[in-house]
């Protein structure tokens, strides 16, 4: 059943047995899950403890790295209600994770808990804007926006930041695609209210089309932040048609973005740009104007710094972005028809590889609880080392010195054999695949002494 919040600003009834039920109270936990994707949860309140209105934030390490499943029911947690006026419903997200044999880890389960603001309004779904004309004209060869006149989206009680356009059915082959500004080079399925009225969503066409004019509709759901959902699914209308010598505009497009290694340089080539309406002979004089100059590094023209460049400069391989050594992993390049004042700015994404030259820094090392003899899964609520120069299956933990009242094993295979270990991954720990196995001795605490790949030795 749903919490029950009776007043703003109130509080509602424990969450307990009468509220939530498991199976099997003694053999899981529950998590407290704060974030998801950088969402705070619960939006419109918090969750306190019992009517002292005192807030479990991260103080309280048992509530968020996991407390049992009995216990959880008896630990007298409330949600309050902060910021009226809001919708009626909030949710309390929960991560529920079983324990098989050897109490290693075999099902998660995420729990959405409904949370009922009474004096609050009901959730008004969004829908399309009364103006939208639903129908988008554009031309092959032609990069268009997607302007608000064409698509938009009204939610009186949402930002527009959070009224998200989600296609439920996209683009067939050769029928093009939609992206974003911000990354010319990936298809996007799914974007804002905000990202229409900032002009960042523009249609790429197909390279060919067999016929004069094509007609073919995308739909979409307009969702807003609250899950709300629109009634009636949006159709748009996709006028694409072939271009004539009368109304073709130069314009230039980005087809790719580059790629180098940290501290390195790459020239711009006709690979990474596309020019349309121009003949070949004329596109040596077409010239290029840059709107934006990257921010950690530096383009060079003939070996010089300049803001503007010519196509005929790309041809013969040029045009030139360096890298500054920094450690940054992304870059951008904004340029447009120097020509032309009104023609696209479009932006060149630049990935930078880092180099592997800084140590993984350990940012969680809090320890584990198990009883005696038992055994408990290392995760990264206990573990865990970033780097930014490595990915998670690239930092790897040794141990120096074993711990003296267990054992560290590693899980070969799904909930089945366990082996004793002397080095891990990040990884590894990640995916719940290292476990501490106490002895059962009347000791009270162990450790043990690792090192994280070029970095230096700690204690957990």
């Amino acid at each position: 059943m749903p919490l029950v919040v009776k007043e703003f600003f109130g509080l509602s009834r424990p969450i307990d047995n009468r509220v939530l039920k498991f199976h099997v109270e003694d053999n899981c936990r529950v998590i407290l899950v704060e974030q998801i994707k950088g969402i705070i949860t619960p939006l419109h309140g918090r969750i306190v403890s019992n009517r002292r209105r005192i807030s479990v934030d991260r103080d309280n390490l048992q509530i968020h790295t996991g407390t049992t499943c009995k216990e959880f029911l008896y630990s007298g947690l409330r949600y309050e209600h902060l910021r009226p006026p809001t919708p009626r419903e909030d949710y309390v997200v929960l991560l529920i994770e079983a324990e098989g044999y050897n109490n290693v880890t075999v099902r998660k389960e995420w729990i959405h808990l409904r949370v009922v603001i009474e004096p609050a309004l009901p959730n008004i779904a969004p829908k399309v804007a009364f103006g939208s004309s639903l129908t988008f004209h554009v031309e092959q060869e032609s990069l268009t926006l997607l302007t608000r006149t064409i698509l938009s989206a009204i939610d009186e009680e949402t930002s527009s930041d959070r009224l998200i356009f989600n296609m439920t059915k996209g683009f067939s082959p050769f029928q093009g695609y939609f992206y974003h500004l911000a990354d010319p080079t990936r298809p996007v399925t799914s974007f804002t209210q905000r990202d229409i009225d900032d002009s960042n969503i523009a249609y790429f066409p197909p390279d060919t089309l067999d016929y004069d004019r094509l007609l073919f509709q995308v739909h979409f759901d307009i969702w807003d932040g609250d899950f709300g959902v629109s009634e009636i699914p949006v159709n748009l209308l996709i006028v694409l048609r072939r271009p004539t010598s009368s109304n073709r505009k130069k314009e230039i497009s980005v087809k790719t973005g580059l790629i180098l290694l940290e501290g390195q340089s790459r020239s711009i080539l006709q690979n990474h740009l596309r020019l349309t309406a121009v003949a070949p002979l004329a596109r040596s004089v077409i010239q290029f104007l840059v709107v934006g100059s990257p921010r950690w590094g530096r383009l060079l023209v003939n070996g010089k710094p300049s803001n503007t460049f010519s196509w005929s400069h790309v041809e013969r391989g040029l045009v030139v972005y360096r890298h500054d050594d920094s450690d940054t992993t992304r870059d951008a390049l904004y340029i447009r028809l120097s020509e032309d004042p009104d023609s696209l700015r479009m932006k060149l994404p630049i990935t930078i590889v880092s180099k592997d030259d800084t140590p993984p820094t350990l940012v969680v090392n809090l320890g584990i609880k198990l009883e005696r003899g038992g055994v408990s899964v290392i995760t990264p609520l206990n573990l865990k080392s970033i780097d930014s120069d490595t990915t998670s299956d690239g930092i790897k933990y040794n141990v120096l010195r074993k711990p003296r009242r267990g054992l560290i094993l590693k899980r070969t295979e799904f909930n089945s054999t366990l082996v004793e270990t002397s080095n891990f991954t990040q990884s590894h720990v990640d995916s719940g695949l290292i476990l501490y196995r106490h002895h059962g001795t009347k000791d009270t605490s162990d450790d043990f002494e690792k090192i994280g790949r070029a970095s230096c030795r700690e204690r957990v």
